[in-house]
């Protein structure tokens, strides 16, 4: 853009360069909803517009402020749960509503087909898991809050309802540990401290 100034005669003598920086809008381009170590479901968004702000509301006050977050629902249940994405910038807002689907917590809920006994909790290392009514341990699988799988064991060819679980190796804090059985899947928090 110019800018003119003259003598009103349409005679101009100066002019000068203005230069404008318009910001976008923030945009919610995408959300990637990974459930494949549920409960533990790892939320992910690209923006446009450099949003300064980022805030996932997931409902019963539950607020995240990272583009990435991973939450655990194993205390929600299986069902539909509504989030709330909001983008912000000096020029305004972005909201994406949507739905996280929770559909593995059969075995949490229903403990009646098999139930895993996993002591000593907290653990210095070796961590004992039990079925009871004689059910075959599947696998046994450790992750941490940001859904990295740290161990896992697959016994799958195995007719063991016994295991210890060596965890060593892992460092100290919580961590989610999955047990799956022949009939369910359990979920149980687990605490390192060496």
């Amino acid at each position: 853009m110019f800018l003119f100034t003259g003598n009103g005669n349409a005679c101009f003598a100066t002019y000068d360069t203005v230069i404008f920086t318009v910001n976008p809008l923030p945009e919610v381009v995408s959300v990637v909803i990974d459930s494949s170590l549920c409960p533990l479901i790892s939320l992910s968004a690209t923006f446009a517009g450099n949003p300064s702000a980022v805030e996932w509301n997931l409902g019963n006050g539950v607020q995240i402020g990272t583009p990435n977050a991973v939450y655990d629902y194993s205390s929600w249940g299986n069902g539909s749960y509504p989030f709330q994405l909001v983008v912000q910038n000096s020029c305004g807002q972005d909201t994406l509503n949507g739905t996280v689907e929770i559909h593995c917590l059969v075995g949490a809920i229903d403990q009646t087909k098999s139930k895993a006994s996993v002591f000593p909790n907290p653990t210095v290392g070796e961590l004992h898991v039990t079925l009871e009514q004689s059910q075959k341990i599947i696998s046994i699988t450790l992750v941490d809050f940001l859904g990295r799988r740290l161990s896992h064991v697959d016994l799958s060819s195995s007719t063991t309802s016994e295991i210890v679980f060596d965890l060593s190796a892992i460092p100290n804090g919580r961590y989610l540990l999955r047990v799956e059985s022949e009939t369910s899947t359990q979920y149980t928090l687990v605490d390192v401290k060496k």
